[in-house]
């Protein structure tokens, strides 16, 4: 049966229970509406002892998410009090914010990757900086890439 997906839809995956050795998602998840919802699929489709590489993915330090999401809050606040109307939404939650809506990028800052790890019952084994410049910011500082390395409990 051929299965179409679109942005954003990585569940249901279409694998039996503990199916699956090593699953590799590579600059993607940070696109998922719910990261939580998409790492217990694929802790339901690992087999124990299952490789989960997370790469490439650009978390943000807990201060600079907060200070992103003040940003965005002044905004709306700002667009709210003079009755600017904005084509572009930007979706703000407790785990993370929708910063770009063309894109479908979504600002997960570190303690949210590191719980949703943990609670859908990976051991996060470790988090590797690459040092390796994605992106420079509005600041001219490098944003750099982290890989993360889960495994089935």
């Amino acid at each position: 049966m051929r299965r179409f997906f679109q942005l954003k839809d990585f569940t249901p995956l279409y694998f039996e229970d503990e199916s699956i050795d090593l699953i590799v998602i590579s600059s993607a998840i940070h696109h998922a509406d719910n990261l939580s919802i998409v790492l217990d699929e694929f802790y339901r489709v690992l087999k124990y002892d299952g490789m989960l590489l997370i790469l490439n993915e650009t978390p943000s330090s807990n201060l600079k998410h907060m200070l992103k999401i003040c940003r965005v809050f002044l905004s709306i606040l700002y667009s709210s009090f003079i009755r600017k109307y904005k084509i572009f939404v930007q979706k703000i939650s407790s785990g993370g914010f929708l910063y770009d809506p063309l894109l479908g990028d979504i600002d997960y800052p570190i303690w949210y990757w590191k719980s949703s790890i943990i609670n859908s019952g990976f051991d996060l084994l470790n988090i590797h900086e690459t040092h390796l410049p994605v992106v420079v910011d509005s600041k001219n500082r490098n944003i750099t890439l982290k890989h993360f390395i889960c495994k089935k409990k």
